[in-house]
């Protein structure tokens, strides 16, 4: 890379200086990228750092893969490229239009209801939790109804920022498609976002997945302003790729070997699942039926299989007609069978950031245990992991692996990896993984917040708890602030308390959603339990 500009470079101190020197910028984890008009680099700044809090990426793992390993995983990345040529294709969308961070403001936009069965547009309790990543100059895009108090909250009392808001949904009639698409389809609302990027120049674009929709917003958004737009996430083909449990099972066999996911069949059809059911269940205790490209434990359907084992092909799918109806009369195929692990031990998550390779290594970020309820599995929490140092060095060497390989194929942004120990007891454990997270997630947006919010200082224990299934009266957010007034974080006191990360459960009455910061992981433990506590403490 030529350098020769460096002492030019160097004097830049703003985003509106990189502009005025006229050249694209893009931030990567060790600095800052100049390129002229051209694309030609023309230095390359190590440690440029515009803003204390500005989207902090924390490496809190050192992994070094024997070179041997990385160079397979470089070659298994060719191969699948070679085999799906467009995978991580994003001409169509223009030349100006690229994976990466921009150094002018974002547009953050954190709607997720492109994802097949969660919450229709503008009925997500959790969006506003983009706003937790959010500076000043950003603008945070809401299909749902915009919340003051939250925001002020956010300010006044966490110290953060208070980012531009634009509410896009009708209090009329409501939300009915997603909010990248009514953002370039809505001539009203998409002539907003254009004056945004006409006066900050080549914004980015930070969604909490990175769908079709969002790259075709930015396609539109370039094409109206004449700036490059930065979509910090991956080409829409291949989030869609690893978002799909069946294509992720599929390579984390070929990447790490066949026993690294429980046993797993597709079906294309009805006879095809009932099929796999019964030949699965003849072997083992629990399996579950899931719908591949959904998220959060939506679309899984748990079956203890003791109940099914003596049925006939006929009767086994009458019952898979009777507890799946929703989805097979929609045709949902294909769909995923997979043996439900029993033994148990851990179900840590892998937190990590891809950058693009020019910018350096993937990042881990953190290991965390996830709590899950229910039947089939459902998120409500997380604390940090606390593996032995062998095991933790297993998951994040194997992390690492799939990470390279997922850059190798062009991904950029957050990623995650969810997986389950196993085993009769920790020394015959092996990890199992269960699913890519392609996008940010339950953890991934606290755990970056946590990280903004106590920025050079070091990081206290804190347990994440999103709860979406409660039942309780609905409670005004700036009056829950009253009930838990003595419970609550507050950024100019000692390091502990309750910080809120969205209002939408509170105001519906369904949810609790809040990082519980203590002088201990058991002190924040306690916290957390006094909080779900004085909910439902009338």
């Amino acid at each position: 890379m030529d350098c020769r500009n460096l002492t030019e470079i160097n004097c830049i101190t703003t985003w509106r200086d990189i502009f005025q020197a006229k050249r694209l910028a893009a931030v990567s984890n060790n600095g800052l990228i100049l390129k002229q008009s051209n694309g030609e680099e023309t230095g390359f700044v190590i440690g440029w750092k515009p803003g204390v809090n500005r989207f902090p990426i924390e490496s809190r793992r050192n992994v070094i893969l024997p070179i041997g390993e990385r160079q397979r995983m470089e070659a298994l990345a060719k191969q699948i490229l070679d085999d799906q040529p467009r995978l991580a294709d994003t001409l169509f969308f223009g030349k100006k239009v690229r994976a990466g961070i921009g150094c002018a403001p974002r547009v953050l936009i954190g709607d997720k209801s492109e994802i097949r069965l969660l919450a229709p547009p503008g009925h997500d309790m959790l969006e506003y939790r983009i706003a937790l990543i959010a500076d000043a100059t950003d603008l945070v895009v809401l299909g749902s109804k915009r919340n003051t108090a939250f925001e002020d909250y956010l300010a006044k009392i966490l110290g953060q920022d208070k980012a531009q808001v634009l509410e896009i949904l009708s209090r009329d009639s409501g939300l009915s498609e997603p909010t990248a698409r009514r953002c370039f389809e809505d001539k009203v609302i998409f002539e907003k976002l254009l004056r945004f990027v006409r006066v900050n120049g080549p914004v980015t674009l930070m969604p909490f997945i990175a769908t079709g929709s969002i790259w075709t917003l930015a396609k539109h958004l370039s094409d109206g302003s004449g700036e490059s737009i930065f979509v910090a996430g991956p080409p829409p083909n291949l989030a869609q790729r690893v978002n799909d449990k069946l294509w992720f099972a599929k390579i984390v066999g070929t990447a790490l070997g066949v026993t690294a996911t429980p046993p797993i069949r597709s079906a294309y059809g009805l006879a095809a699942l009932v099929g796999h059911v019964q030949s699965l269940s003849q072997k083992w205790e629990k399996i579950v039926i899931k719908v591949p490209d959904s998220a959060g434990s939506e679309g899984n359907y748990p079956i203890q299989t003791k109940s099914i084992r003596s049925l006939g092909a006929r009767a086994l799918r009458d019952h898979l007609i009777d507890l799946m109806s929703p989805i097979l009369s929609n045709n949902m195929y294909p769909l995923m069978v997979e043996v439900w692990d029993c033994n148990v031990l851990a179900s840590p998550s892998v937190q990590v950031w891809i950058p693009d390779k020019a910018a350096g290594e993937p990042r881990i970020e953190g290991v965390f245990d996830q709590s899950l309820m229910g039947d089939e599995g459902r998120f409500v929490g997380a604390t940090t992991a606390h593996l032995e140092q062998r095991l933790d060095d297993a998951l994040c060497r194997d992390a690492m692996k799939l990470a390279l390989l997922f850059q190798d194929l062009g991904y950029f942004g957050r990623c995650s990896f969810d997986t389950v120990l196993v085993g009769d007891t920790k020394d015959a454990a092996q990890f199992h993984w269960i699913e890519c997270n392609g996008r940010w997630g339950g953890v991934s947006l606290p755990m970056t917040f946590m990280n903004r919010v106590f920025a050079g200082k070091p990081l206290p224990a804190f347990v994440i708890a999103q709860r979406t299934d409660l039942d309780f009266g609905r409670i005004r957010f700036q009056d829950a602030l009253l009930r838990f007034d003595d419970q609550l974080y507050d950024s100019n006191g000692p390091p502990e308390g309750i910080i809120f990360t969205a209002p939408g459960g509170l105001e519906t009455g369904r949810g609790l959603n809040f990082i519980a910061v203590g002088n201990s992981e058991d002190d924040a433990k306690e916290r957390a339990f006094l909080a779900f506590q004085r909910l439902t403490d009338v």
